[in-house]
């Protein structure tokens, strides 16, 4: 399940303009993804969602949707991630985006 398809258009629009996401921002499209994961355990697959999950509340909405979600953490550095994003041409994210994304980061 890859998160950033769930984004709705707002959310996007935000982003491409180099506005942060908010809490409020955010709190929707973890609805989406907690019930893709809810759906897709409910059919008997063992999802694999990619998404940011920034926080440690978010980290933990989605495990409420699915009790024993464990999580990987690909931990970079700033310079990294900008570099990597920047690679991504056809993305709605610009690098411009790293700080604030480092800046909201909760560590798990």
């Amino acid at each position: 399940i890859e998160g950033d398809a769930f984004h709705p258009a707002e959310n996007i629009r935000k982003m491409s303009a180099g506005i942060p996401l908010t809490d409020e921002d955010r709190d929707g499209w973890l609805g989406i993804l907690c019930d893709e994961l809810r759906h897709a355990v409910a059919a008997g697959r063992r999802p694999v969602l990619s998404c940011s999950a920034l926080k440690r509340s978010y980290r933990e909405r989605l495990r409420q949707a699915v009790p024993g979600l464990g999580f990987v953490y690909l931990e970079l550095s700033p310079a990294v991630a900008a570099r990597r994003v920047a690679e991504r041409p056809s993305h709605f994210m610009p690098a411009s985006m790293i700080d604030s994304q480092f800046a909201t980061l909760e560590p798990p």
